[in-house]
């Protein structure tokens, strides 16, 4: 045992050793394996020296500086079943590519080729299973030359341990612990757990749990592909997750998605189903830590191009503000939400809506600040600001039009009616009305009763006003100019009775009535 102990510690013999262990594998599989040295002067355990594992193109696609194990079966080494020990491996490479002009990535490639229907049929596929795989200092990079010459993720430094790691041909089961790994966006993730399961046309992490110094997730997450579609993850891969828990930070998200807010953090669960470019989330639950909430069923296109964007939801329930949401959404949403939102202070909305770069339909009943409303609204243009031009019908019930007009004659307005304009402010806005008002408060007084009809513009009413109200009856055609402390008012009335004290117009004498068709420029 000492003779043979030394007989293999010599540089020649572990070399002469490593040609024998590769060669095979490489005759059988086809395959690039080239171990430098096989020290198996600890009988008990064996130590691979710089082993290269090359793709189809001879570039590197695995490489270890160190890989010690042991082995449990001699007689299986043989046979292209390796039954090894503990493997701790040390200061390696993985390089995943999908070179110019192919469809299929270098591992899929290699993976393959252990993936022959006639050897499973004769039950002598390679296999190799271990307790434990060690990984230290380890290195991912993914690669895809049809896009781009750069690495397209790459993954440093990476330490954790695959425990019941077993292949048979192209199929890998494993359970990942206590992973640890610094990602391209500058995030280091500081645990991550999962059972891992690889095959040619599917990925399970199923019971995940993953860390960073600002965020958790715990998830069961599957990807379905066929044949080469790894290669397009954003439109071909499909992805099926159960978000069982996680509490994202928007600093770390922002650095995925630049378009994300900052300064908050939400907490949800939700059911995925899609590919990235192209998926529906189901049942979200969600709330941030600035209190705003959402239940929702929501499906996302091309998030990852603003002019493609494209945002359907069926909202049970949405609270938060402006101020909220100009945190929360990406720069892409949170940019065009017109400053006059402001005034409605917290609101909560459910109905449904649809929403791209420029354009908003919406159907939604809400609460706020400024009171209740109801719209059945088209919006375009919205990322013009206060050229948005919106068509559709509205309700507002005691709705605080006084706040909003920052007037402070005006107080609460109910209303049905239909909108067909542009401009949210009360001195950008030209829009054609028609409607039936139930409630307007002026100077103290509560008119009822009122059907409008006419345009509003620059702070002007040209048209029609048919009011039926205790005491107010008329039909008014014609001008009201608010645009100036002193109102101007060009009109024809046939007005069926006034009383102007009542109405808080003319107070000075406690009886102020009017009768009369009237023609005024005043």
């Amino acid at each position: 045992m000492v003779f043979l102990s030394v007989l293999l510690s010599f540089s020649s013999v572990q070399t002469k050793i490593a040609n024998i262990v590769t060669s095979g594998i490489n005759s059988k599989f086809d395959t690039s394996i080239n171990i430098e040295k096989v020290d198996l002067s600890d009988l008990r355990n064996v130590k691979l020296i710089n082993v290269i594992i090359k793709d189809h193109h001879q570039d590197t696609l695995i490489f270890a500086g160190s890989l010690n194990t042991s082995i449990l079966n001699v007689r299986s080494l043989i046979q292209k079943d390796l039954q090894l020990g503990e493997i701790e491996l040390a200061n390696g490479k993985f390089l995943m590519r999908t070179y110019k002009g192919e469809d299929t990535n270098n591992l899929t490639v290699f993976v393959d080729k252990f993936d022959n229907e006639e050897e499973n049929e004769s039950e002598n596929v390679f296999k190799l299973s271990t307790s434990s795989i060690h990984l230290n200092n380890v290195d991912f990079v993914l690669f895809d030359e049809n896009k781009q010459s750069d690495p397209i993720v790459y993954y440093k430094e990476i330490i954790g341990d695959f425990d019941n790691f077993d292949i048979v041909g192209s199929n890998v089961n494993t359970d990942i612990r206590n992973f640890q790994v610094y990602e391209n966006h500058d995030i280091k993730i500081e645990n991550f757990n999962t059972n891992f399961s690889y095959s040619n046309i599917r990925m399970e992490f199923l019971d995940s749990k993953l860390q960073t110094e600002n965020s958790n997730l715990e998830a069961d997450i599957i990807f379905t592909y066929n044949d080469g579609e790894l290669s397009d993850f954003t439109n071909k891969v499909i992805i099926d997750a159960d978000i069982k828990k996680a509490d994202l930070a928007l600093v770390d998200l922002k650095k995925f998605y630049s378009e994300f807010g900052k300064n908050d953090k939400f907490h949800f669960s939700t059911k995925m189903n899609g590919t990235l470019n192209d998926f529906v989330l189901k049942n979200i639950d969600l709330k941030s830590d600035r209190n705003s909430v959402l239940k929702a069923n929501v499906s996302l296109k091309d998030i990852l191009d603003p002019d493609k964007f494209l945002l359907v939801g069926d909202i049970k329930k949405f609270s938060s503000s402006r101020d909220h949401l100009v945190n929360l959404l990406p720069n892409l949403l949170s940019k065009k939400l017109p400053a006059s939102l402001d005034k409605f202070g917290n609101f909560t909305s459910s109905g449904k809506v649809k929403i791209s770069r420029s354009d908003i339909f919406a159907v939604l009943n809400s609460r706020s600040d400024m009171g209740q409303t109801k719209v059945d609204l088209q919006l375009k243009n919205i990322d013009k600001k206060d050229n948005v031009t919106y068509k559709g019908k509205f309700e507002v019930v005691d709705f605080n039009f006084g706040k909003f007009a920052n007037d402070s004659l005006i107080g609460f307005l109910s209303m049905v009616g239909e909108i067909d304009g542009k401009g949210f402010s009360i001195e950008k806005m030209d829009s054609k009305i028609t409607g039936h008002i139930t409630k307007h408060q002026y100077k103290g007084y509560t008119y009822s009763n009122i059907d409008i009809n006419g345009i509003f513009k620059d702070k002007h009413f040209n048209g029609e006003l048919r009011v039926d109200d205790p005491n107010i009856a008329l039909v008014f055609k014609g001008l009201a100019n608010f645009s100036s402390d002193k109102y101007i008012f060009d009109f024809e009335a046939d007005v069926t009775f006034a009383d102007f004290h009542e109405l808080n117009l003319f107070t000075r004498d406690k009886r102020s009535i009017l009768r009369g068709e009237i023609d005024m420029n005043l």
